[in-house]
């Protein structure tokens, strides 16, 4: 009788513990080390753009790491200063005594300065508007970036420096794509973020030979070229006021 009591009392038991959902454990330590690798691994697999070994890919381009300054090849650089939405200066992570001026490829954002007598003034209206809330989103991209890459681009330059693959302009600044590792782990092209939400137009590029602004990289063209479709089908920011207030002819 009382083997028969045990072995339901038993069975009852491995029923009722059978039927409890499963509980998983996860000490604290555990949990950061999980979430910091799942945050590294989402960044490195967005599909726009992502990290290889050896290289950066944008688009489905590809750009390979370079200690040096190099046309399309990608190079580790951090903030200096931001001078308005689509102008930067940085120091090369690999070379601490190179510092350049950096132009935004293929983009012009609204101005808030310019030149009136041989003397810089503040614009007005609807240009200095959005031509602050262009520097103040680059600002705050790139001062909260975690890593920070630039890639510069070949140019039909106006400039001194004449070489085979000259990535200056006539201001002697480099012309480059900007990509950041953003403080949430997603990496993000500067360039193309400031078309897509309306900062920005896109200017100063072309696929046309002929044009002083031609570039080769027709993948990043029509990348550009279709962030800007969106905006202004969405009315974005510039695209949802006078556009020829904002960008006045000068």
């Amino acid at each position: 009788m009382k083997k028969k009591l045990f072995l339901k009392l038993g069975l009852v038991t491995t029923l009722f513990f059978s039927s409890m959902p499963l509980i998983q454990c996860t000490f604290p330590n555990q949990k950061n080390d999980n979430d910091h690798a799942a945050n590294e691994q989402n960044a490195t697999k967005n599909k726009e753009v992502f990290l290889n070994e050896n290289s950066l890919v944008l688009n489905q381009k590809e750009y390979l790491f370079s200690n040096s300054l190099q046309a399309n090849h990608a190079t580790e650089v951090k903030l200096k200063s931001v001078n308005d939405g689509d102008t930067a200066q940085f120091i090369n992570l690999n070379n601490q005594n190179q510092s350049n001026k950096y132009r935004f490829f293929g983009i012009d954002t609204p101005e808030t300065r310019i030149r009136i007598n041989n003397r810089f003034e503040n614009t007005k209206g609807l240009q200095y508007k959005y031509g602050k809330l262009a520097t103040n989103f680059t600002k705050n991209y790139l001062e909260q970036a975690k890593r920070i890459w630039v890639i510069p681009q070949v140019t039909k330059s106006f400039g001194k420096k004449k070489e085979p693959q000259n990535i200056y302009d006539r201001y002697q600044r480099i012309i480059a794509i900007i990509v950041l590792l953003t403080n949430q782990n997603n990496l993000i092209c500067l360039n193309k973020e400031l078309v897509d939400n309306g900062y920005s137009k896109v200017y100063y590029i072309s696929l046309n030979k002929k044009n002083p602004y031609y570039t080769e990289n027709d993948n990043y063209y029509w990348y550009l070229k279709k962030s800007e479709q969106f905006a202004q089908k969405n009315k974005k920011l510039i695209w949802n006021n006078d556009i020829n207030q904002i960008y006045p002819k000068k």
